[in-house]
């Protein structure tokens, strides 16, 4: 009994999403391209297609970084160097100035391995790298 309710069911969910309603093209549609057709060549510059923001990152002898880029968020830039030196660099998002350079790496308590992932609670004030 309960296997025939079970594959009943199934069926009736299987051929209401099989249902073959008019969907009228909108703006929020898929943009269709003939991949076939001969399009002429246009050149496209990434500002015309995203917003783009270029913040020069302060560089002194504190702040030298290869500037690998972990989380942006609304007031604050978080880069590390390309190894595993455990380095964090905080800049302002807006003028590039650096804040804080960070390094915890170790395997105690509130150390890091390394920041493969860094979060950015700007609610609590918090930076968490994650390993």
């Amino acid at each position: 009994m309960n296997r025939t309710i079970v594959l009943m069911t199934t069926l009736l969910l299987a051929m209401a999403g099989c249902g073959t309603g008019d969907k009228a093209n909108t703006e929020t549609d898929v943009i269709a391209v003939d991949v076939r057709k001969n399009y002429p060549e246009k050149e496209i510059r990434l500002q015309d297609v995203f917003h783009v923001e270029y913040v020069p990152l302060e560089t002194n002898d504190e702040f030298i970084t290869s500037a690998n880029i972990k989380a942006i968020s609304a007031h604050y830039i978080v880069t590390t160097n390309m190894g595993s030196d455990g380095d964090i660099f905080l800049f302002d998002r807006k003028t590039g100035k650096g804040i804080r350079k960070i390094n915890h790496k170790g395997q105690g308590e509130g150390e890091y391995s390394q920041a493969v992932f860094v979060n950015i609670d700007e609610a609590k004030d918090e930076i968490m790298p994650l390993s």
